[in-house]
């Protein structure tokens, strides 16, 4: 490994400082997305939340986000930015098969983006998502990936922003999978892109990757179709495939541009420190620290963790342009192997037990101030009756004085009196905590409830993933097998080719079944869940048989609590919820059982995946109740903390 790190080492600039092209930055600006008031452009939403406000509430947001570009382009010119990555997610679900629109609405925005770059001379570029694959032996995928870019194309077509001059867009797409069958791949690539409608043909450029198609795979395609290639240094460091001088090339690769009177675009990036193998090499760094031999006047578009730091941090490197104090915010510490990417399981539980332990206690200290305007919360009811007591015998001391001539029956009477009155009075108090100990429960029992729905919705979500990773391993496996012959013609063993995908196949089935674990102990959390339920609601019963109903006065501090969920709802709700995950658990324990049986086509497989995906068994609908419930309590309590 370290002789092809060392044969295929990143080539870099002998003088940065001549540098004669633009620097730019992908999609997030971290000094904006970092403000009070975010500004980024990418919101979006889930499907259930589309169903529920509608189409509108999503349009709304795409309107949003390009008001944020609008402020994005502006801190660029500023700062000296003049080349930016916008965002695929600008308009939410815009190519969806079901909940598509068009941007004619919206032409008006994008008009003024538009312009905004013409007035800065800002190149703007885009890369859909990789889930695009115009080689893909799937007519379903093809279409969908013509679909969306096609919305990508409109959008810089209603921005006005020309596919000439200069080049200040472009559609960027990963050539895709090699589906077992490069060559294939590659002419059925030919044949689709041959057939695209002209607004989509403009703008679209290929790059090299990392994984499947090297520069030396794409260049030829690239001069025989007319289509430029965005070199990308790093891929080209990991997979340089025939390539063994790749500076001799960069003319040809930049020509794919200029033939057709555009500008080159190159794309930039380095490992993260210490990185080795494969996976760790892919990572992109925080920032970089050279700049690689492009040729005269290139775009470059630097990939890094720090988006427009990284660029800021190479402006004063190299001295390429001045840069402001106040926009600049140095690196601080030392880079790692660790990325600010998806976490492991085992992280991710601990973190949420924490928070909701923490969540647990601060409200249980909330609810503690209930009393404090009668008596101090400290005290038990001991201290209350003792005090109490106190009290009243003072009180008794005086009236005797006061009575020490009269008739010892009236004596008598005013002391059955006082007594009753001090029973009465510590009853009182009895009453009053033992009503805010149950609604403190109550909040405890919901916010666990609500903590362990999250839960299976973020598992679930995995292992759709994974079913999703399943399906496109076995199609890659079954092409393999149909094109057997070619595969032996192009020099490459079957047997060992047969051998990963089956082994990828079987890795990918061992995380789903660890998945089902997590289910597993889901499941078990809302069995113990369901008895503290019942022990609470018990509790409560025998709580109305001793004092009743009847409310007492509070002070403001206790009042918060009369938002929470009455115990029987609780109870009621939580067994209903661990009923409904059980048998929706036991479901997919049977389409696991079944699932090696689904993986001899891909038909079977994506109905098995389908069926997972639905979810009948639960209803959505408690779920959402109940986090409405926690919000009403939470806006309560910060209503009247606010009135105190």
């Amino acid at each position: 490994m370290s002789a092809v790190v060392e044969l295929y080492s990143r080539l870099v600039h002998k003088d940065p400082t001549k540098y004669k092209g633009r620097l730019g930055y992908a999609c997030i600006n971290t000094v904006l997305r970092k403000q009070k008031v975010p500004v980024f452009c990418s919101r979006t939403c889930r499907i259930d939340t589309l169903k529920q406000k509608g189409i509108e509430y999503v349009k709304d947001l795409a309107l949003q986000n390009v008001k944020d570009l609008k402020t994005l382009i502006e801190w660029n010119n500023e700062n000296k930015i003049t080349f930016m990555r916008m965002s695929s997610d600008i308009f939410p679900f815009a190519s969806h098969d079901d909940y598509g629109y068009s941007l004619e609405y919206a032409k008006d925005n994008l008009e003024e983006i538009g312009k905004l770059a013409h007035k800065y001379n800002h190149r703007l570029t885009t890369h859909p998502g990789q889930y695009n694959q115009l080689g893909s032996p799937t007519p379903k995928v093809v279409l969908r990936t013509i679909k969306d870019l096609n919305y990508h194309a409109d959008m810089m077509d209603y921005m006005g922003l020309p596919p000439d001059s200069i080049m200040i867009m472009q559609v960027l797409s990963h050539m895709g999978g090699v589906y077992g069958d490069k060559c294939a791949a590659m002419a059925r690539f030919e044949k689709v892109y041959n057939d695209l409608p002209e607004n989509i043909k403009r703008r679209l450029v290929l790059e090299n990757d990392e994984m499947c198609y090297s520069v030396s795979d794409l260049l030829p395609l690239c001069q025989r179709l007319n289509i430029p290639l965005v070199l990308d240094w790093h891929h080209h460091s990991i997979n340089p495939g025939e390539v063994t001088d790749l500076v001799s090339l960069v003319p040809s690769i930049n020509e794919t541009w200029t033939r057709r009177g555009l500008k080159p675009k190159q794309h930039y990036s380095e490992s993260r420190k210490g990185a080795s193998s494969m996976m760790e090499r892919r990572a992109h760094s925080d920032s970089v620290k050279n700049l690689p031999p492009t040729g005269d006047d290139v775009d470059l578009m630097i990939e890094a963790k720090d988006k427009e730091q990284a660029v800021l941090q190479l402006y004063k490197d190299y001295n390429l342009c001045d840069v402001k104090d106040e926009s600049f915010v140095p690196y601080h510490g030392n880079e790692t192997m660790e990325t600010k990417g998806r976490k492991s399981n085992k992280k991710v539980k601990e973190e949420a037990k924490i928070k909701v332990e923490s969540k647990i206690k601060e409200e249980d200290e909330d609810f503690k101030q209930g009393l404090s305007h009668t008596f101090d919360t400290k005290e038990t009811i001991p201290h209350i009756r003792t005090r109490l007591q106190a009290r009243l015998e003072n009180s008794e001391t005086k009236e005797v004085k006061k009575e020490a001539n009269a008739d010892e029956l009236v004596v008598s009477k005013k002391r059955k009196t006082k007594s009753k009155l001090w029973l009465k009075q510590t009853l009182y108090y009895q009453q009053m905590q033992k009503q805010i100990q149950i609604r403190t429960t109550s909040i405890t029992l919901l916010t666990r409830a609500t903590a362990l729905c999250h839960k299976w919705a973020q598992y679930q979500t995995t292992s759709r993933a994974l079913l999703g990773s399943l399906g496109n391993i076995l199609a890659q496996r079954l092409a393999s097998q149909d094109q057997y012959s070619r595969v032996v013609d192009m020099g490459a063993d079957p047997i060992r080719l047969f051998y990963k995908q089956t082994i990828a196949m079987e890795d990918t089935m061992i995380q789903i079944h660890q998945i089902m674990n997590d289910f597993s102990d889901v499941i078990q959390d809302w069995q113990r869940l369901e008895a503290d339920a019942t022990k609470h609601f018990q509790k409560y019963i025998s709580t109305l048989s001793t004092f009743g109903d009847k409310r007492v006065p509070l002070s403001n501090e206790a009042l918060i609590q009369v938002a929470a969920i009455k115990p029987e709802e609780i109870h009621s709700n939580i067994v209903n919820l661990h009923s409904m995950y059980l048998t929706e658990y036991n479901y997919k324990q049977v389409l696991l059982d079944t699932l090696p049986m689904h993986t001899s086509r891909t038909e079977l497989l994506d109905q098995l995946t389908d069926r997972w995906a639905r979810q009948s068994h639960i209803q959505l609908d408690i779920p959402q109740e109940m986090e409405e419930r926690l919000k009403l309590y939470k806006t309560t309590k910060k209503t009247v903390e606010s009135v105190d």
